[in-house]
Parts: structure tokens; C-alpha cells; sequence
């Protein structure tokens, strides 16, 4: 937990995780503090880095287990009561623990084409997307219906969700969480369906540069590696679609989601 000189809560409030009141509490507080302004520079400029460094190359799942075992035991020795950290510390001991480990994993060259995509949002999504598939797919919610997003986002966002259906091209909602990416709080709605995992975020268009639109459209679609990402824009919103399915389905569902929106 990361405190201010007041005593709030910085890195819940980065992750979106207080209350309105006490959201709106900390604005005030960071228009006057400047040490806490510069704390919640560095906890965003922590996200990015964990996001960039972070990937989905998954090890096997008993290499995963005796890496959190170890993760564990750094963080609570069993002579001393156990530790509380945010998402932030496990995350970076747990990435430490692997790049530690006799298993190498060959990351360079995705890596790199990340640093060298020309659109923000397109690399951060499929870094989100992936970090995501890394950390086993935990969400902050479980949901089958619309309704039940809709619901638990409530007063989180600054936005409302627009109309979807649950079960696009017989991809079912699952659940979903709230991010905090390009300076904003964003919706991440996950849906799985036989091809594979896809993520479908919603946030604010306010300030964002989106790719520019193929052949006048308002749709663009990029793919890197295993992945596709397809971004468009939907009134006042920034709507993008990644999965890690064939390319040709994660468009198909894309248009099924922007004729729904429409």
C-alpha cells in the first residue's frame, strides 16, 4: 500500500479501487500536494513498465507453482506473520523470481516490436491483453449478463457502457475488470469462446490519438504475433477488441460489436 502525507490510499486510487467520495477527496489533495502528485506519477509510470516488461509467454504450470511458492515465502517467512502487498509488489517479485530461473524465455523480438508500433493505444492494449493471459485471466468480476456489468462498473467510470450483447459470435461474457491506462480508467469486458480469449475495452476518446482509419472507415485492425487488435471510435468513446484467435474472427466479432453499438 502506498500512502500520501495525508494519509490516503495512492495506489488504490490509481487502480480505481476507492470510493467516489474518497476519489474525488484525493483530486483535491493532488491539486495542492505536489509530493503526493509526483507519488502518483511513479505509480503510473510502475504500471507501464510492469505492462511493457511482462508477457504471455506461459512457463508450465508446475514451473508457475514453485515460482509463487517462492513468492510466498519472500513475501511471508514463516516466523513472521504474512505480508499485505499490492498487485504491484507480487507482480514484480513474481517477475523477478522467473528472470531468475534456469528457464529462459525468448521475449526480445515481441518486445521489440512493441517499442517500434507507430500507435500507442494499439501496443498498450495487446501489452494489457497479454499481462492478462500471464496472470491466469484474474478479473475483478464475474458476470454472464450484460446487466450484471453494467451493474458492477456503476459509478467506477466517468462514462456509460454502451449497449453490447453478451454472447458476440458465440463468444460468452465472462466477466471483466477496471484498468487505469492512458492517464484514464478504462472497462476491460472479457469474453471466451472456442478460438480463444478476447478483451474488449471501453474508455474515453477525450484526448486519445487513435490509428488512422483504413480506406475512410472508422475501424482499423492491427496484428502482432499471435494477436489482433481491432480500434475504433464510437461517439465520445474509444472502443478496442484484442484477442489471441484466428484474425479473421476477432474481426467478425469486432463488426458484430460495432453494428450492436451503433
Amino acid at each position: 500500500m502506498v500512502e500520501t502525507c495525508s494519509g490516503f490510499d495512492l495506489e488504490s486510487f490509481v487502480d480505481g479501487e476507492c470510493t467516489a467520495e474518497d476519489a474525488a477527496g484525493i483530486r483535491r489533495h493532488l491539486a495542492e500536494c505536489a509530493v503526493c502528485s509526483a507519488s502518483v506519477d511513479e505509480l503510473e509510470t510502475l504500471d507501464r513498465l510492469l505492462r511493457e516488461t511482462m508477457t504471455a509467454e506461459v512457463a508450465p504450470r508446475d514451473l508457475r507453482q514453485r515460482v509463487l511458492a517462492q513468492v510466498e515465502n519472500c513475501l511471508a517467512p514463516p516466523s513472521r506473520a504474512p505480508l499485505s502487498v499490492g498487485r504491484r509488489g507480487f507482480a514484480f517479485a513474481a517477475f523477478g523470481a522467473l528472470a531468475a530461473s534456469a528457464v529462459v524465455f525468448t521475449v526480445g523480438p515481441r518486445l521489440l516490436a512493441w517499442r517500434e508500433s507507430r500507435h500507442q493505444i494499439v501496443s498498450t492494449l495487446i501489452s494489457d491483453f497479454e499481462t492478462f493471459l500471464f496472470a491466469e485471466r484474474v478479473l475483478d468480476f464475474t458476470a454472464s449478463e450484460v446487466a450484471g456489468a453494467v451493474d458492477w462498473y456503476g459509478s467506477k467510470l466517468d462514462f456509460q457502457l454502451p449497449a453490447f450483447p453478451v454472447e458476440p459470435g458465440g463468444n460468452r461474457l465472462i466477466g471483466g475488470r477496471l484498468c487505469w491506462l492512458f492517464g484514464r480508467r478504462l472497462a476491460s469486458l472479457s469474453f471466451e469462446g472456442t478460438d480463444g480469449a478476447l478483451a474488449l475495452y471501453v474508455m474515453s476518446a477525450d484526448g486519445l490519438a487513435l490509428p488512422e482509419n483504413q480506406a475512410g472507415l472508422d475501424v482499423s485492425v492491427h496484428r502482432k504475433g499471435r494477436f489482433t487488435n481491432v480500434v475504433w471510435r464510437q461517439g465520445d468513446l474509444a472502443i478496442g477488441l484484442v484477442g489471441d484467435g484466428p484474425s479473421g474472427r476477432v474481426e467478425q466479432v469486432a463488426q458484430i460489436l460495432l453494428n450492436s453499438m451503433g
